[in-house]
Formats: structure tokens, sequence, C-alpha cells
């Protein structure tokens, strides 16, 4: 028996991996988490890979003799801040300054859009380059201004990792 495809942990493994190797939050932490709205740590920053849903595409199983399970994943990547930087209801430090907010999302969008990531023995973990989908509007906390956060999200299309 011999295994084939690409395992989801492992593609979550390679983000993590490319985050940190980027430098593209270099001050900051990077982590996954299953949960919504995680925070933070210590009033820094963090980039953090939450996993939404796999979805299986069963025209890929189905005749021509084709024994493959595609899936379609999408990860949403998380830029969370807890520093103050400017004054109160003012956010162009936060927001538009280097480092700030809309430059980490555009390093983020630039690593991971049409992102194909290989595996050690150089075989690709995607059928196909990932996509970005969306990037939401960045939200702060009234209550507590410092505090802001935002996110990318995009697809990533793999080959099922089964047992043959």
């Amino acid at each position: 028996m011999a295994t084939t495809g690409t395992k989801f942990s492992t593609i979550l493994n390679a983000v993590k991996a490319k985050i940190i190797a980027d430098a593209i939050l270099a001050d900051g932490d990077c982590y996954i988490a299953v949960r919504m709205n995680p925070p933070a740590q210590n009033q820094r920053k963090a980039l953090v890979i939450v996993p939404l849903y796999q979805q299986a595409d069963p025209k890929a199983s189905l005749g021509h003799g084709r024994c493959a399970r595609l899936k379609k994943a999408r990860i949403n990547i998380y830029y969370r801040h807890e520093t103050a930087l400017d004054q109160e209801y003012q956010d162009d430090l936060w927001a538009a300054g280097t480092n700030g907010y809309y430059d980490i999302i555009d390093k983020l969008e630039d690593a991971f859009d049409l992102w194909m990531p290989q595996d050690n023995d150089d075989d690709f973990l995607l059928i196909e380059p990932a996509q970005i989908v969306m990037d939401n509007e960045p939200r702060k906390k009234y209550a507590d201004h410092p505090q802001g956060e935002g996110m990318i999200e995009f697809e990533v299309q793999f080959k099922a990792w089964r047992t043959t």
C-alpha cells in the first residue's frame, strides 16, 4: 500500500513556514488557531492562520478511470495588532505607516497569491496556485482603540491524502 496526495496539516505548516521565512511580520507572532478571534498576545502583533472549510470535489473521482479525490480549502490569515501607535480615533500610523496594516496585508497577498508550495522532494503540495479570494476592511475596537484586526482569505486546491 502507498499513500498519495497532500495532508491539509502539511499545507497549514507550509503557510506558517512561508510567513516566517519571508519575515512578513518580523516583530510579532505567527500561529495556527482553530478558534475565531484569537488575540495578539502581550501587546504585540500577530499573524493568525485560521483554517476554514475543506470541500471535496466529487467530479474528480467519477468516471474515466480517475481515482483521486480533489479538495478545496479556504484559509484566513488574520493580522492582529494591539500596540498603541496613534492618538484616539486617528489611524495614520496603524493603517498606512511603515509596517502598518496595509503594508502587512500587501506582503501577505504578495506571498500567497499564485503561491505553489513544494515539499522536501520538490513535489508540489497543490494542484494549482493558491488564489487570494478577499481581504476584509480593517476593524478597531472603539472602546480600546489600540486593538485592531483584518484578514486575507485565500483558497488552495489539492489532491487529498489517501492510502491506495
